[in-house]
């Protein structure tokens, strides 16, 4: 069953990172060279499409990190270990996302869109070093 929790915890963490990567290294240097009409249009039947995936695999995360950490910890680790400290590390980086993909749900403007999409793959990044960091322990 750890197994199984454990496929499917990495491949929405994987899905939803690399989707934000696909998006920012290859959907949006093709969707800047088209007019503003079908860029707005482009980005928004995008953006729908990119929501529900995103939001689909950070609910996974949401239900199978707990599960996980009970699973092989017995509970929440002591916040004064290393353990403890990276868990922490790992469900702030994890809720900074979910604000920033709440922020990136709504009409925004391109600059707030620009800057939320970067901190929102930062974010990722950072969340995957720390899972890392955490699987040696």
């Amino acid at each position: 069953m750890r197994e199984l929790l454990v496929a499917i915890h990495l491949i929405a963490a994987v899905a939803w990172v690399g989707g934000m990567i696909c998006f920012v290294a290859l959907f949006m240097p093709w969707v800047r060279e088209q007019d503003d009409a079908a860029r707005r249009e482009q980005l928004r039947a995008f953006g729908h499409r990119f929501r529900r995936y995103a939001w689909t695999c950070l609910a996974v995360l949401a239900v199978t990190g707990p599960a996980l950490t009970w699973m092989h910890w017995g509970g929440l680790p002591p916040l004064t270990t290393v353990v403890g400290q990276l868990l922490l590390a790992k469900v702030t980086l994890f809720a900074l996302a979910m604000v920033l993909n709440r922020c990136d749900s709504g009409r925004v403007s391109r600059t707030t869109a620009r800057w939320t999409g970067r901190l929102s793959l930062g974010v990722g990044v950072a969340a995957l070093v720390v899972a890392a960091w955490l699987a040696r322990w």
